[in-house]
């Protein structure tokens, strides 16, 4: 709960009360800021890519859409949408081109061993298990059907001895 702090300097606009160490640089009301982002990936088949990243890749169906035909009507699609926990990717046989590489985050180092032996069963892409980097992240590289690869990283997680 916010309590005065008679040592904490109030004299700026301040959206929450309580001590801290961030900045807040002025606001400038013009500046418009993202809420969010979708990569849009060039692949053949839409309908081929939905059945290898739900299939191999772990990926749950957000929406498909048929050119003309809209979200129904059974057409194939020709535009989709995928997430997995925070990333969500879009499909298109139309726009954008092929071979985009996109970087995913993972938490640990156990979390990527994780990924990589769903992967490894599920029958993926995999390019490169995983290995560790000399900038401190242990990494693999997964491509889907169209040539689009994805960096998986972790941070190598130094134990002590």
């Amino acid at each position: 709960m916010g309590h005065a702090h008679p040592d904490h300097d109030h004299s700026h606009a301040h959206d929450h009360a309580h001590p801290h160490a961030h900045a807040h640089p002025e606001v400038d009301p013009n500046h418009v800021e993202f809420i969010g982002g979708r990569p849009i990936l060039r692949v053949a088949n839409v309908a081929a890519a939905l059945a290898y990243y739900t299939q191999q890749l772990g990926f749950a169906v957000g929406f498909e859409w048929a050119e003309g035909g809209g979200l129904a009507g059974g057409a194939a699609p020709t535009h989709a949408e995928v997430r997995r926990g925070h990333v969500v990717l879009q499909f298109s046989q139309t726009q954008g081109a092929p071979g985009t590489w996109l970087y995913l985050d993972l938490e640990s180092r156990a979390e990527l061993a994780k990924l990589h032996a769903e992967y490894t069963a599920s029958g993926a892409r995999i390019v490169e298990p995983p290995s560790d980097k000399p900038w401190g992240m242990v990494e693999m590289r997964v491509e889907d059907l169209d040539g689009n690869v994805f960096r998986v990283g972790a941070p190598q997680g130094f134990e002590r001895a």
